[in-house]
């Protein structure tokens, strides 16, 4: 075999070669084409997926302020002449939802820092009530409260006792009070006297309510 022979056999060998490279990178490339488009598909049905859960987060944040704003307003008109309304503002910040809760009356907006301490009382009643009304699990309706409204004014004592009462017969919640108010110890249905005994231990005695005059 001459020279030249030799050469065109090595050119041959070494495009043969090429060539099934150039085939393997084509095959390489449909496969990555493939992977980008199956890639692209996903991120589709997840951005609309998103899309689908934002929507329905949003129509539930809805929801869920309304019925918290509600029974909270509820609460707070039941109790005062001038009252406030509550309000839940939902933002996104740093991918969570975070809820800022303030109050509104005579067309001014208000921190729940800048209100009184009756009010705070009221609001916080309200929104443990509230709040424990929009779970799922309704089996175990009771509400343990440790001296509530303790900084309203006695005057207003006896709208509390009207609102709780209020809140009570729409949500159907048993309420347990521990407290030694006694416009709200009356207010039950029951009365219970607890005491420590000289043993330390406590004695627990059922008391009549007292008859209205």
């Amino acid at each position: 075999m001459t020279n030249l022979e030799e050469k065109i056999s090595s050119i041959k060998s070494t495009l043969d070669m090429k060539k099934g490279e150039l085939e393997k990178l084509r095959n390489d490339l449909r496969k990555f084409n493939d992977k980008i488009n199956e890639l692209q598909n996903e991120l589709d049905i997840l951005k609309e997926a998103r899309s689908i859960i934002q929507n329905v987060a949003a129509e539930t944040q809805e929801k869920l302020e309304y019925k918290i704003s509600q029974l909270s307003t509820l609460a707070l008109r039941t109790i005062f002449s001038d009252p406030y309304t509550l309000r839940i503002s939902f933002d996104q910040k740093r991918g969570k939802t975070e809820a800022t809760i303030f109050l509104e009356r005579n067309g001014k907006t208000y921190e729940i820092t800048e209100v009184g301490g009756g009010v705070i009382d009221v609001t916080s009643f309200a929104l443990r009530l509230s709040i424990l009304a929009t779970r799922a699990r309704q089996t175990d309706k009771i509400l343990i409260l440790d001296e509530p409204f303790k900084f309203l004014s006695r005057d207003l004592q006896p709208f509390a006792v009207a609102m709780m009462r209020k809140l009570n017969e729409r949500l159907k919640y048993q309420i347990i009070m521990v407290t030694h108010n006694e416009e709200l110890i009356e207010a039950g249905d029951k009365k219970f006297r607890v005491q420590i005994t000289k043993g330390g231990k406590s004695s627990v005695k059922e008391e009549s309510r007292k008859t209205p005059t």
